[in-house]
């Protein structure tokens, strides 16, 4: 019987999923903001808490990497205007973020996608 549990708790650990997570992330951008030293360059503040959705997340803002650290920096400036398009329409943005990947421990947005209204 002590066999079977310690082989069965044995599959059970190489089987299980990595402990880095993803989460998905539906908010409204209140704010955007463009740093020459710190988060990854550039940021969005958003209604929705990250770290309500993904731990390890600090609180309202998600970074793009403007600076290409975890993506180019272009696709890191396109997430950006992403943002604003949602900031300035007022609409919702929804970004798939990583708790990996940190700037100043702000989460990473690997994806963001405009929502219509």
């Amino acid at each position: 019987m002590k066999r079977t549990t310690i082989i069965a708790a044995l599959v059970l650990l190489t089987a299980s999923p990595a402990w880095a997570a993803s989460a998905s992330l539906t908010a409204n951008v209140v704010r955007t903001l463009i740093d020459s030293q710190n988060y990854g360059g550039c940021m969005a503040q958003v209604d929705v808490s990250p770290s309500g959705v993904l731990a390890g997340c600090k609180s309202n803002w998600i970074s793009f990497s403007c600076t290409g650290d975890f993506n180019p920096s272009e696709v890191g400036y396109r997430k950006l205007e992403a943002a604003q398009l949602a900031l300035v329409t007022e609409t919702t943005i929804t970004a798939t973020i990583e708790n990996t990947k940190l700037h100043n421990g702000y989460c990473f947005a690997r994806r963001v996608d405009n929502r219509a209204p």
